[in-house]
């Protein structure tokens, strides 16, 4: 098997009513589905538990909040994908507002303190229905609406992107392969952009002085709001 991308993949399932037996179900099925398209082989034990558990509690919270019982969940080459029909789309600023001790809040909070940015979770709502999208970051971002890397982009295709990604709580937005002060300026003009219009943007970073550099480009660039997080990871 290919251990430089995931295997291509889908399966749908259909709940039981009781939320006791779709648990089982959901878990037995998100489960099985991990191991079929190789997750084991790109990930680590921790990334891949916390990963695997973060798309089992937004799977039950759309059965427990929005009486959902039909799920189609599909494996790109860098990413995992849970989709749904939404009335109410219950997403991340939902589970992001729930009192710590929630299935869902925690596992958001495991996901970005286990994983440091290794695995990303990206929320797109459009037409009826819930994408959910479990990015494996060094797999690389090209089938993620919400997620884009910088290097070699052309300004069309930055255009594009933003007209793409509309519906996603989140925008995720990488570097440039090699960071420079230079390049941290284009990546904080792109940041400036995605903010003015609107969207909640997480930029990625390498750890070390460009991070800080980037940070405070960034922030410059904002007048100084602080309208961004910053997610440093190798």
């Amino acid at each position: 098997m290919d251990t430089t991308s995931l295997f291509s993949h889908e399966r749908a399932l259909l709940t039981d009513e009781d939320e006791k037996t779709a648990r089982a179900q959901l878990s037995s099925w998100i489960t099985d589905f991990f191991g079929d398209v190789g997750i084991k082989q790109l990930l680590g034990e921790a990334d891949r538990s916390v990963a695997e558990n973060v798309v089992f509690e937004v799977a039950l919270n759309a059965h427990r909040h929005e009486g959902t019982r039909a799920f189609r969940i599909f494996s790109q080459s860098n990413n995992i994908a849970l989709h749904y029909e939404s009335n109410t789309y219950y997403g991340l600023e939902e589970l992001m507002a729930e009192a710590r001790g929630r299935g869902g809040f925690d596992s958001l909070e495991m996901l970005e303190t286990e994983t440091q940015g290794r695995v990303n979770l990206n929320y797109r709502a459009s037409s009826g229905h819930s994408q959910w999208i479990c990015s494996v970051a060094r797999l690389g971002y090209a089938d993620d609406p919400c997620a884009i890397n910088l290097h070699d982009m052309t300004d069309v295709e930055l255009e594009i992107f933003k007209s793409d990604c509309v519906g996603c709580t989140q925008v995720h937005v990488h570097g440039h392969l090699h960071d420079h002060s230079s390049d941290n300026w284009v990546t904080a003009r792109y940041v400036k952009q995605l903010v003015d219009e609107g969207y909640q943007v997480v930029v990625h970073s390498k750890p070390g002085p460009m991070a800080k550099h980037l940070r405070k480009t960034i922030t410059d660039m904002l007048d100084g709001r602080e309208n961004f997080e910053l997610s440093v990871h190798a």
